[in-house]
């Protein structure tokens, strides 16, 4: 009907316009703006709807693409923990722990907020550790700690101390230092006079040897060092109580109780009967607290033989020996003879024992060079 009707009008207009009427033209106009319209509302109705896509206003928490790193550094030098996060509008805030610490505190310093946190590195934070945490609206994130190394001058917090051992068994040296990357070099002095020596392979906190009587009175001490420096503990004496098989050697003063004593030389005497007169030069120092001594009162001298017996003057008696010396003060010296009758058959091989009873609570025994 519709078509029709619009056939009809488009004919009547034709009609109409070939005539030239004013009003068919009019006509025709409406027709085709009627139609124009209409197709394009068909097109907007049938048309897919346009939707504008909105941001989102939520801000995304931040990500740690980049640890900080453990970092070792000279004692007054700068260290520098640096971090790298992706977010926006991220802010920083540094946090150390010392290394006796149970609790994080927060780090201080001009770069304590920033992605880079310089702090001067110093003895006291040796082995810190250290963290940041960093934030955004989004929410925040920690980093990994990483520990500060501190390298400084070493320093002595124990130093090595005397010993007394008998000769054949362990002598031990302990020395304690604080310090990062630590070496230790152990040193010897032979006699106050004699240069301080390197003992080659003894690098440890711990110096053990094995005691000879011939080191009786030497000296030892450590040298610790590293990067930055060295430093010489104290020194510590060893003294060594000889025994048969390691006896003092001739020319060799040791301090017993509170006699320094010593062998100057040895003879002997072949008696004709079997035994042998030995006699030797002893000389012998007075270090007691008593102001004075006899050495007769305080020193028992005798001759041991391979047998384990010990053997006396047997009843003779010779000008110089013990008993003929003198009332000696503190710092004061004398010099006797030592005399002893021993069997020919176990003469040779032996050793002079000396027994320094000047403390009644505890009487030393020395074993000195023999024939």
């Amino acid at each position: 009907m519709e078509i029709s009707t619009t056939h009809a009008h488009l004919d009547r207009g034709r009609a109409g316009r070939r005539r030239g009427h004013p009003r068919a033209r009019l006509v025709v106009a409406s027709l085709v703006g009627t139609a124009l319209l209409t197709g394009m509302t068909a097109g907007v109705a049938h048309a897919a709807p346009v939707t504008k896509k909105s941001a989102s206003s939520k801000t995304v928490r931040p990500r740690v693409t980049v640890q900080p790193k453990a970092i070792t550094a000279a004692s007054g030098k700068k260290a520098k923990f640096t971090v790298k996060a992706k977010g926006k509008h991220l802010t920083y805030r540094w946090y150390v722990k010392k290394a006796a610490a149970k609790t994080w505190k927060k780090a201080t310093g001009p770069t304590a907020k920033k992605r880079t946190y310089t702090v001067r590195a110093a003895a006291g934070l040796d082995a810190a550790s250290y963290r940041v945490v960093v934030t955004n609206a989004g929410g925040s994130v920690t980093s990994r700690a990483r520990t500060l190394t501190v390298v400084s001058k070493p320093t002595i917090t124990s130093a090595p101390t005397s010993v007394i051992v008998s000769a054949g068994t362990k002598a031990e040296f302990t020395v304690s230092a604080k310090g990062n990357k630590l070496r230790y070099q152990w040193q010897t002095q032979a006699s106050p006079s004699a240069a301080w020596t390197t003992l080659p392979g003894k690098t440890g906190a711990k110096l053990t040897l094995t005691a000879r009587a011939a080191g009786w009175g030497s000296k030892y001490r450590a040298v610790v060092s590293n990067t930055q420096g060295r430093v010489t503990s104290a020194e510590a004496w060893m003294f060594v109580r000889s025994t048969r098989d390691d006896p003092y050697a001739l020319g060799k003063p040791v301090l017993l109780n509170d006699w320094f004593t010593g062998f100057v030389l040895n003879d002997h005497v072949d008696l004709s009967d079997g035994t042998y007169g030995v006699i030797s030069q002893i000389t012998t120092c007075y270090y007691g607290d008593e102001g004075s001594a006899l050495p007769w009162l305080d020193l028992d001298v005798a001759y041991v033989g391979t047998d384990g017996a010990s053997y006396d003057n047997d009843g003779i008696y010779v000008d110089g020996d013990i008993w003929d010396t003198d009332l000696v003060y503190e710092g004061g010296c004398t010099s006797f003879f030592g005399v002893a009758i021993v069997p020919s058959s176990v003469v040779f091989g032996g050793v002079w024992s000396v027994r320094d009873s000047s403390d009644w609570s505890n009487t030393v025994e020395g074993f000195f060079q023999g024939l």
